[in-house]
C-alpha cells in the first residue's frame, strides 16, 4: 500500500516538475526546445531514438574525476564488505540490529 501511495506522489509531483521546466526551458531556448521536445519522450526513454557519435571528445580532468566519483561507491561497498566479514567473524562487534 505504501509502495503505491509513493508511486502515484512521486508520478504526480514528477509530471508537475516536467511541466514547470519545460515551460521554463520553452522561455529560455524557444523554438529549438520546442523541436527538441516534440522528439524527445518525457518520462520513459526510447532507446531506440538514442544516437552515437563515432568519436568522442574527452576531457581527462573531468574523465578522472567522474572515475574517481565512480571508485568512489565501489571502494565504499567493498568496505562494507569488509566490515561485515569482520563482524561475522567477532572481530568487531555489532553494533546495530534492524531485525
Amino acid at each position: 500500500e505504501l509502495t503505491i501511495l509513493l508511486v502515484i506522489g512521486f508520478s504526480v509531483i514528477y509530471a508537475v516538475t516536467i511541466r514547470r521546466e519545460e515551460k521554463t526551458l520553452r522561455g529560455k531556448f524557444g523554438e529549438a526546445f520546442a523541436e527538441y521536445s516534440s522528439r524527445t519522450p518525457r518520462f520513459i526513454p526510447k532507446p531506440s531514438l538514442f544516437k552515437d557519435s563515432e568519436e568522442r571528445a574527452v576531457k581527462p580532468k573531468v574523465f578522472r574525476r567522474s572515475l574517481f566519483d565512480s571508485m568512489f561507491f565501489i571502494w565504499v561497498i567493498f568496505l562494507f564488505m569488509i566490515l561485515e566479514l569482520l563482524k561475522e567473524r567477532g572481530v568487531i562487534p555489532q553494533l546495530f540490529s534492524f531485525y
